[in-house]
């Protein structure tokens, strides 16, 4: 799952497999492209895609790139730590 935070801070496209880690940080065709695990059909289908679609990948890549931002800072991850330990210390 790191490598697509890593992309997503890199401003590069994802294609992930609509199944597990990956395919949960992933909205379809807003932050990047699914397709069906074990298909190469379809795998395919999402590659050709993002290579015929220049202005495809730009979009996927800023939304992902903002999203991330939103949502992964390390000041979103400190207070979520922080709520958590008021919540088992019991603040």
């Amino acid at each position: 799952m790191i490598t697509v935070f890593e992309s997503m801070a890199c401003k590069t496209p994802n294609v992930v497999p609509d199944a597990g880690g990956a395919g949960e940080l992933i909205e379809d065709g807003v932050t990047g492209l699914k397709f069906t695990p074990d298909e190469s059909a379809s795998l395919a289908k999402c590659l050709r895609k993002l290579l015929e679609h220049e202005q495809l990948r730009k979009q996927l890549a800023e939304r992902a790139f903002a999203w991330a931002n939103e949502k992964f800072t390390i000041d979103v991850h400190m207070s979520q730590l922080r709520q958590r330990f008021e919540q088992v210390i019991g603040l």
